[in-house]
C-alpha cells in the first residue's frame, strides 16, 4: 500500500542506537539541524553518512557543516561516476528500520519532492523475514567504503564496523527461503552492473513494462534494454517540465510516453517528481525502485564509469 513515510514518527518508537545513511546531494543545515538533532534527541548517537564527494564539496562551499567529525562521521565517496544510492538504516539492539528510495538528504528529498521510498522493519524474535535484506544493506555500506573510500582515514571504517556491536543480529545466520519476497541490489566498483544483477529476478514471459524516471541517458541505452525484455512497448511516465530526456525518447513510436501531471493527485500537489521505478508484468509481477534513473551509468556501465546505486526488488 502506498502511504506517506514519517521518519519522525518512527523515531518516537525508540530502540534505535545507530543511523547509517547515503546520499548524492546534501543540505548540511537540513541534515544537522533537523535530521541529526531529532535522531540524537531520540537516543541515536552513532551516525555515519556516506555522500558523493563532488556534491559534498559543493555543499560545503555553499553552507558548510558545523558538526561533522564531532557529532557524526562524514565520509565523502570518491566515485568516478556518481555516488547515487539513497539508503537510511536505523539500527538497535533488537530492531531495525530500512528505507530504500529516491530521496537525497535535503529538504526537497524529505518533504517537498514526490519521491518513492520502500520501508522494511526488523524485530528480533518476532519479525525477521527481511533480515537478509538488512544484512545486504550493511554489506553495501562496507562495499562502498572499500570501492570509494580508500582516501579516508581508517577511523571511518572503524566507525562503520562498530555498528555491528550495537546490532549483533546483523551477523546472525540466515536460512534463506527458496524465494525471497524482496532483495536489495547495489552497485559498486567491483560488483556486476545492476542490470546483470537483476536478470535472475526477472519474471518469465514479460508482456508489459511500466516505468518512471526523472533522467535518461541521451543515447537511450538503458531504454533499449528495458524495451527488449517485453513483448509490448514499455509505458514510461515522465513529468514533461522537469524531466531530463532526449527528444528521440519523447518521440519514439516504440515507447508509450505518458504525462504524470495528468494524474490529479500529482497535478494538485504541484511538486517535482523525482521517483525512479518500474513494474514488470509476466508470469509473476516484479516491482523495482530506488535510486537508479533510466540511464547507462546507473544500470549498464562497467567498472569505474558506473554510478553507485541501490534498488529494492519486490515480488
Amino acid at each position: 500500500m502506498s502511504q506517506t513515510v514519517s521518519l519522525f514518527k518512527e523515531l518516537k518508537s525508540g530502540g534505535y542506537d545507530a543511523c547509517l545513511m547515503t546520499t548524492f546531494s546534501i543540505d548540511f543545515p537540513f541534515y544537522e539541524d533537523v535530521l541529526l538533532r531529532r535522531m540524537q534527541s531520540s537516543g541515536i548517537n552513532h551516525h555515519v553518512l556516506l555522500a558523493d564527494k563532488g556534491m559534498s564539496l559543493a555543499a560545503m562551499h555553499e553552507r558548510p557543516p558545523c558538526k561533522a567529525g564531532s557529532h557524526y562521521v562524514l565520509a565523502p565517496m570518491d566515485c568516478p561516476g556518481a555516488f547515487h544510492p539513497k539508503l537510511l538504516l536505523l539500527l538497535g539492539k533488537n530492531k531495525g528500520f530500512l528505507a530504500v528510495g529516491s530521496h537525497n538528504v535535503t529538504l526537497s528529498g524529505f518533504g517537498q519532492n514526490l519521491e518513492i521510498t520502500n520501508v522494511l522493519r526488523f524485530s528480533k524474535g518476532k519479525d525477521e523475514q527481511d533480515l537478509s535484506v538488512f544484512q545486504q544493506a550493511f554489506q553495501a555500506f562496507q562495499e562502498w567504503l572499500v570501492s570509494y573510500g580508500s582516501h579516508l582515514p581508517h577511523s571511518v571504517k572503524e566507525s562503520l564496523d562498530r555498528t555491528v556491536h550495537l546490532s549483533p543480529w546483523l551477523n546472525a545466520k540466515v536460512s534463506a527461503p527458496q524465494k525471497q519476497h524482496c532483495q536489495l541490489l547495489f552497485s559498486a566498483k567491483y560488483t556486476d552492473s545492476l542490470w546483470q544483477q537483476l536478470q535472475p529476478h526477472l519474471p518469465s514471459n514479460i508482456h508489459q513494462t511500466i516505468g518512471m524516471s526523472a533522467f535518461f541517458d541521451t543515447q537511450q541505452a538503458f531504454m533499449r534494454e528495458f524495451a527488449s525484455i517485453s513483448s509490448k512497448p514499455p509505458i514510461i511516465a515522465i513529468q514533461p517540465n522537469t524531466v531530463s530526456a532526449p527528444d528521440a525518447l519523447i518521440n519514439n513510436p516504440d515507447i508509450h510516453v505518458v504525462d504524470v501531471d495528468s494524474i490529479d493527485e500529482i497535478k494538485n500537489k504541484r511538486r517535482y517528481v523525482h521517483a525512479k521505478l518500474f513494474y514488470l508484468l509476466g508470469d509473476e509481477s516484479v516491482f523495482v525502485s530506488g535510486s537508479a534513473n533510466f540511464s547507462r551509468p546507473a544500470w549498464l556501465s562497467e567498472g569505474k564509469t558506473r554510478n553507485a546505486e541501490a534498488v529494492l526488488v519486490i515480488r
